[in-house]
């Protein structure tokens, strides 16, 4: 699926069906020269990804930018696993191979940046905007935990497994690009502490 057609499909959602501040990011005409692909299409999926557009426009060290660039393939963790389970269950024949196509998915990372490095050089960045928390390994409940917090955890630890193998996938990327093409790239998770600390408003 190409980026315009994902943005497509999957539209910010409106005010009541989530918590998370998302739209449609209208770029002022002085800086539309800044941004590589559709103006109109340029999504924000949280108050922090908002913050984050704003700082690409004005920002003179980021030349250009983007948002959800590009589809990076990653293996789907709870995929892989649901088809073991459904191997085991069946009592058939597990090929991991065929099961790791089978569970490939695409992640969009938020935006990719140009930036003017301090010594003139250019870096290509990718950006991921996540909450911090999302960015620690989860602790197991003790024993005995009740079973609330059994499936708090089982949730929480599900998206830090997910999010590590869309990250991962996208720094092997971004190395990639560095060696195939001898360029500056890499990929970083950008937090609020990140934001708060850049005051971005």
């Amino acid at each position: 699926m190409s980026t315009s057609s994902y943005k497509r499909w999957h539209k910010p959602l409106s005010e009541g069906q989530t918590r998370y501040k998302q739209g449609n990011f209208t770029i002022s005409p002085q800086y539309l020269h800044k941004y590589i692909g559709d103006p109109e299409l340029i999504v924000y999926r949280s108050s922090w990804e908002y913050k984050w557009c704003k700082y690409c426009c004005i920002n003179p060290t980021i030349l250009r930018w983007s948002s959800e660039p590009i589809a990076i393939k990653y293996v789907h963790p709870l995929k892989l696993r649901d088809l073991k389970l459904k191997a085991e269950k069946e009592k058939v024949n597990f090929n991991l191979q065929e099961a790791m196509a089978r569970a490939t998915s695409n992640y969009y990372p938020d935006f990719w940046m140009e930036v003017k490095k301090s010594d003139g050089g250019i870096k290509k960045v990718f950006v991921e905007i996540k909450p911090h928390s999302q960015t620690i390994r989860p602790t197991p409940p003790p024993a005995g935990a009740k079973r609330a917090q059994l499936m708090k955890y089982r949730k929480i630890a599900e998206t830090y497994a997910v999010n590590q193998a869309k990250w991962n996938s996208a720094k092997k990327y971004a190395e990639d690009c560095s060696r195939a093409l001898g360029i500056d790239c890499e990929f970083v998770v950008v937090t609020e502490k990140v934001i708060d600390k850049l005051k971005l408003q």
